[in-house]
């Protein structure tokens, strides 16, 4: 169908990455890339270091997956 793309991308910024990490990696099959991250919330500012990994999967996968 035009119009339609079969994969999307997805990007997840988490305090646990290494897990998230590794159930993509087995469960799912396929590649990502991990980039260093800072994220921070509220009005205090307070600022975290972490993860972002990045990764395209198929619209179909992510539905079998969730």
């Amino acid at each position: 169908m035009a119009g339609f793309d079969d994969f999307i991308g997805v990007m997840i910024v988490s305090e646990d990455s290494s897990e998230i990490q590794e159930k993509i990696r087995s469960n799912m099959g396929v590649g990502l890339t991990v980039i260093p991250g800072t994220h921070g919330y509220g009005e205090s500012g307070v600022n975290k270091n972490s993860q972002v990994i990045k990764t395209i999967i198929n619209r179909i996968d992510i539905r079998n997956h969730l």
